[in-house]
């Protein structure tokens, strides 16, 4: 379940906003947003979601303590990935980027620009 909320978010950023292909247009990745407005949301909340999964599963005990009951590095690859990018689009990590549709867009898009 965390591999596939991970995969959905990861969908969401590539696939739907043009990442994928040379032509990324920040100008273009944020109207699209704005005028789907749940991809936003749906975002946040499945790299929440992945994390969850991932902590239930004993692979991030950065979200809830390990078995042993410390915090350690005992963490998967993904959920670093996550962790980057929720320092980023979601710096609380509650599963919602705050803000009107706009600000949202922005903050994702402006993730996503330096990733190319």
């Amino acid at each position: 379940m965390a591999n596939a909320q991970f995969l959905r978010s990861l969908n969401i950023a590539i696939r739907l906003s043009t990442l994928g292909s040379s032509a990324f247009n920040s100008a273009a990745c944020i109207a699209y947003f704005e005028a789907n407005p749940d991809y936003i949301d749906t975002f946040s909340a499945s790299l929440f979601e992945a994390r969850i999964h991932y902590a239930l599963a004993g692979l991030d005990d950065q979200l809830f303590l390990g078995a042993d009951g410390a915090v350690d590095e005992g963490n998967s690859k993904p959920v670093d990935l996550i962790e980057d990018i929720q320092e980023r689009v979601d710096s609380d990590k509650d599963g919602e980027i705050p803000g009107t549709d706009n600000e949202k867009a922005t903050i994702v898009c402006g993730y996503l620009a330096t990733q190319e």
